[in-house]
């Protein structure tokens, strides 16, 4: 009887050993994967604000060398005055300089910086390689973090000035800036992530290759298993890790419980007493505080402006965030169970995507994973607009999983093409500016050059400009050469150009034309401008004139520069004439 009761506990005893293993290991697993999910959906809101605040303020250094670059040979004062509206925006710029030539000249605010004029960069054995780099490349290079003399740290973000109105395009120099560090990870909450341990490195923008700066190095050893998570802007990126501040956890909080519970089941199970009643209430117990936990985790998707996506190794949508929902228009109940490059990508993805997702199914591995990529998506409305993705997998019961942080940069991409269209275009009449206008000249040339067609240029100059100046004040002459401008633009063609070279001084490029047919186009703009009014403020109306100068494109030799000096002789000719005339 009692050898029996010993053989059939053994038994119940070794069944109930193997169930704890298997629910402790299924329980710490889980707890490991929510707390990595944890980390990362805090580092992921926290690269985020980061990457927002330091491309915001080096587009500025952008615009700066735009500016500068349309304007090369503008005075101290102008650059103190542009600066000082760039510098009173809510940015992160602690100075703004210009060095031509590599000569530090410009400098705002001097307070304080007076030091650094005329410094030559080329002086400077610690700068000056990073420096040389921005004129080699042509692209803006970042420096740092580095220990500022005045105390705290800063990022030196310097772009390359070029002169595209000359011919070639000239380098005139760099434009640089220090953006307060300090203040960065203020701005951004770093110092309130307390339950996070988080190490920065990337030191000139080189990402996993560069320097610690910010925390602990043993953050990046492969053994701590820290989260990792690059930071991009222009011309660079870091390299952020992060764990709890308590180290990860191995066993789930609720483990120790988990295995007194089996010890008490097998206990009521051996001596038949309150088995029923132990087993439900404990088993309650773990499942209420594992949906405590799945609340949370779903608390803090629900708060995130980014979209998370979770697939399988068929590429079937397993979770669909509310921030999914909001980019992408479809619910979470359309999306599950949908595959997610037939629902969100262009068509001419599909198959590449197809022989993507057997790799990742076989391997765990794809060209998508580990990494910070700019694509097209679409959304429920068929509306094509820019992400940012990036994916991690992971591996569970012999399959591989993905997750993936999806952005709408939608108006990260307007913001940059607004920057662009600033430094191409004249900002009072809205033509081309000299710039833009010698560029698309050159190109148009080089085509009438290669297929031998005519082309025709035309420069135009208001008469007596001057005096409306003089008379009517700067304010109506603005008037008057915006209304000059309208007027070229409503006798051209689609395919003519017509910019803002000078003060009073436009010009117009005319492929397909030969020299007679401009000739008519000039004296139709001329009597236009003759015959057209423009009222003054107090009631009367004023009226100006033109004169124009015509050529030809005659020798393939020829450049604009040579085009534009023979209509401006074509101009003078004009103006010596009479003006109000055609010469060509």
């Amino acid at each position: 009887m009692i050898r029996r009761f010993l053989k059939i506990s053994g038994l119940i005893f070794i069944c109930f050993l193997v169930m704890d293993m298997f629910m402790a290991y299924q329980m710490n697993l889980r707890y490991q994967n929510d707390q990595a999910m944890s980390v990362s959906l805090k580092l992921s809101a926290l690269r985020a604000h980061i990457e927002k605040e330091i491309t915001q303020n080096l587009l500025l250094v952008y615009g700066t060398a735009n500016y500068i670059s349309v304007n090369p040979t503008l005075s101290q004062a102008q650059f103190q005055l542009y600066a000082k509206g760039v510098m009173a925006r809510q940015n992160l710029l602690k100075n703004l300089g210009a060095a031509p030539d590599f000569v530090m000249e410009y400098i705002y605010p001097l307070a304080g910086n007076q030091q650094m004029l005329g410094v030559d960069y080329r002086h400077l054995e610690d700068q000056w390689e990073l420096v040389k780099m921005v004129q080699e490349t042509g692209d803006m290079v970042v420096a740092g973090p580095i220990q500022l003399v005045q105390g705290g740290w800063g990022l030196i973000g310097r772009a390359p000035v070029i002169v595209r109105t000359a011919s070639p395009p000239a380098f005139w120099g760099v434009v640089s800036a220090v953006m307060d560090v300090d203040r960065l990870f203020t701005n951004v909450g770093l110092d309130r992530l307390e339950d996070l341990e988080i190490a920065i490195r990337g030191t000139d923008g080189t990402g996993d290759r560069g320097e610690v700066f910010q925390g602990d190095l043993s953050l990046f050893d492969p053994a701590e298993k820290s989260v990792l998570m690059t930071v991009a802007f222009p011309s660079g990126s870091w390299q952020m890790a992060a764990r709890p501040a308590d180290g990860w956890s191995v066993y789930h909080p609720f483990s120790w419980m988990m295995h007194g519970l089996m010890a008490l089941f097998f206990l009521t199970v051996v001596f038949f007493v309150f088995r029923t009643v132990k087993d439900i209430a404990e088993r309650k117990f773990v499942e209420l505080a594992l949906k405590n936990e799945e609340r949370k985790m779903r608390a803090m998707l629900e708060a995130s402006y980014d979209a998370y996506v979770m697939i399988d190794d068929e590429e079937t949508i397993l979770f669909w965030s509310p921030a999914a929902e909001k980019i992408f228009g479809w619910t979470s109940e359309e999306a599950l169970g949908r595959k997610i490059h037939s629902l969100i990508a262009p068509a001419r993805h599909h198959e590449e995507s197809a022989s993507g997702i057997e790799r990742f199914a076989r391997t765990g591995k794809g060209h998508l994973l580990n990494s910070v990529l700019e694509l097209e998506a679409y959304r429920k409305n068929g509306d094509c607009f820019p992400v940012e993705m990036s994916m991690a997998a992971f591996r569970n019961e012999g399959r591989y999983y993905a997750v993936g942080n999806i952005r709408d940069i939608t108006t990260r991409k307007k913001a940059e093409k607004e920057l662009e269209r600033m430094a191409t275009t004249d900002s009072l009449t809205g033509l081309a500016n000299r710039g833009r206008f010698m560029m698309l000249a050159e190109a148009e040339i080089q085509r009438s050059r290669r297929y031998s067609r005519p082309l025709s240029i035309l420069m135009v100059d208001a008469d007596r400009f001057k005096n409306i100046n003089d008379t009517h004040g700067h304010d109506m002459g603005d008037k008057a050469l915006k209304a000059l401008g309208s007027t070229l633009e409503s006798v051209l063609r689609s395919t003519d150009v017509a910019g803002r070279i000078g003060g009073e001084e436009f010009v117009l490029m005319l492929p397909e034309t030969a020299l007679p047919e401009a000739v008519a186009v000039a004296e139709r703009l001329r009597q236009t401008v003759e015959q057209k009014s423009i009222p003054m403020s107090d009631g009367p109306l004023i009226s100006f004139t033109v004169s124009i100068g015509v050529t030809e494109l005659t020798d393939p030799s020829q450049g604009i520069d040579d085009l534009l000096k023979r209509a401006d002789n074509a101009l003078y000719r004009a103006k010596s004439s009479g003006r109000n005339r055609v010469a060509s």
